[in-house]
């Protein structure tokens, strides 16, 4: 059964307030170059991407409670969406896991995967997964990217992983539940493209018969 879970909720995040101030204020051409989702994207230092992008471990614990939670067998097949430098299925790797599959749009990212898992990752986009058969991956998530999509590719995203789904799966999209939170979305993550409420997200996941757990991340506007 569906259900929300925070599963990355503990884990160490930015100091928002003062990146806000700077974020409020965006020029087109700086917008412009984040969604390049190049080096400066992740490993510059402006106050728009990451400001450094490197492995630290902190995936470890959040991928052995999916393994416990989800029954997650080392024969499981993989598939994260928006994997970026692809940490997160490092830590299956570490565990035994090999057949991992991870898509990012992100040229410099792929090509910065750790080299064991290098060739299980490639440049592409969540909203076209046609080099997958119905119903073949046991375990499919994707971590703060689907709204990064247009609306119509986002629809896509979705009904492309219900359809290659045959187990559990999990999605964290950033969103909002109330107006105050909308203008910090709007503020904080300046390659949205799709902003919905977590209502209307909802609303798509039961259109497209996705079946697996999710969260909604939020953001407070701060003055």
């Amino acid at each position: 059964m569906m259900q929300e879970i925070n599963w990355f909720g503990t884990l160490p995040t930015q100091c928002r307030e003062n990146l806000l101030k700077i974020r409020k204020n965006i020029s087109a051409q700086d917008k412009q170059k984040m969604l390049e989702y190049s080096e400066e994207y992740f490993d510059g230092q402006s106050a728009y991407g990451y400001g450094g992008y490197q492995y630290d471990g902190r995936f470890t614990t959040v991928v052995q409670r999916w393994i416990d939670h989800y029954h997650i067998t080392k024969e499981a097949k993989i598939l994260e969406l928006g994997c970026a430098k692809g940490y997160i299925l490092y830590e299956f790797f570490k565990q035994g896991i090999t057949d991992l599959h991870g898509i990012d749009i992100s040229d410099y990212a792929i090509s910065n995967v750790p080299k064991e898992i290098h060739d299980k990752c490639r440049v592409g986009s969540a909203h076209d997964l046609s080099m997958f058969a119905d119903n073949s991956i046991d375990f499919v998530y994707s971590k703060d990217t689907l709204h990064n999509l247009s609306p119509t590719q986002v629809d896509q995203a979705i009904a492309e992983i219900a359809r290659v789904s045959k187990g559990p799966g999990f999605l964290q999209i950033n969103s909002y539940t109330n107006d105050n939170q909308k203008m910090g979305l709007e503020t904080w993550v300046i390659t949205i493209k799709t902003v919905r409420s977590a209502a209307e997200w909802l609303a798509v996941y039961k259109k497209h018969n996705y079946q697996g757990d999710y969260h909604f991340l939020t953001f407070d506007y701060l003055e």
